[in-house]
């Protein structure tokens, strides 16, 4: 007889989609100018509805129900103050500061204990910030044309969108202590000239390394982000006795103008190695067409 395979584990997952997308356009003219104006947006959203995950104990720490990629890391209460984070863990929920698993010095961070043990381990990890592919995006195209001059633009933009960092910024130094030191990392990291930075202070003991660069908020950053993506201008002309149909000079640049908050690198770069890529460059270009 034949006998049936049975295997020993499925792989599967089913996510529920939906989203829209809008893309307008307006053109127009008054007197003698011609312009148009086309914005595009659009949001898209996803949640896991089932998937195959090892029982837990802990709700929290279930991926079936957030979006494909959702980051999952410490909650992060604020960078140690000796005597002073005590007090305020406590006025905030109410118990004694839970064990951080090391000997805490000021600047390390501290996180909260979700699980109620009265210590901080791998079961105290939750939902948090947003996957790097954004939720909303957007872009506005823009022409004039007026006797000749013609303008064009383009702008976009992205948000609800997080960088998970690690890899180029965390550990500091690299794993084995003989890598560089990514400069924006020192310069928001804690010192007790700098106490209110955005990163914990660097450290090059293991334990506290680890600690430290443990997925939280403060290695979770907004790459929400609005640029400039190109703009161009020229002027269309003939000259009267020359064979040429047309005569156009024209000026135009790429990546003028990007805001962000995200300064370390280019807010568009998703979390694949620590969120780098060759810093984005600025390109300028001039030129004349001929039509003959």
């Amino acid at each position: 007889g034949i006998s049936a395979l049975k295997p020993n584990s499925i792989n599967f997952c089913r996510v529920k989609n939906h989203g829209y997308e809008m893309t307008p356009r307006w053109a127009d003219k008054i007197g003698k100018v011609d312009y148009s104006i086309a914005p595009t947006f659009a949001f898209a959203r996803n949640k896991v509805v089932e998937m195959a995950e090892v029982k837990k104990e802990f709700p929290h720490m279930y991926r079936t129900g957030h979006p494909v990629g959702q980051p999952f890391g410490y909650d992060f209460f604020e960078f140690y103050v000796p005597g002073e984070t005590e007090q305020r863990y406590k006025e905030v929920y109410g118990v004694d500061m839970p064990d951080q698993q090391i000997t805490l010095r000021p600047g390390d961070s501290v996180f909260v204990d979700l699980t109620g043990d009265g210590k901080v381990d791998a079961n105290d990890v939750h939902a948090i910030g947003y996957s790097d592919i954004p939720e909303y995006t957007g872009s506005i195209n823009a022409t004039l044309n007026w006797k000749g001059l013609d303008f064009s633009m383009t702008w976009v933009g992205a948000t609800h969108v997080n960088r998970q960092l690690s890899s180029f910024y965390t550990p500091a130094f690299g794993t084995g202590n003989q890598s560089m030191l990514n400069k924006w990392v020192y310069d928001n990291s804690w010192t007790e000239d700098n106490p209110g930075a955005s990163l914990p202070r660097i450290s090059l003991e293991k334990s506290a390394r680890e600690h430290n660069g443990s997925l939280s908020d403060p290695w979770m950053v907004d790459a929400s982000y609005i640029r400039l993506k190109n703009l161009e201008i020229g002027y269309s002309f003939r000259i009267p006795g020359v064979p040429i149909n047309n005569i156009r000079v024209y000026a135009n640049g790429y990546n003028l103008l990007t805001f962000t908050s995200f300064k370390a690198n280019d807010p568009e770069a998703q979390a694949g190695y620590g969120s780098t890529r060759y810093p984005m460059t600025r390109v300028y270009n001039f030129g004349i067409n001929l039509n003959f």
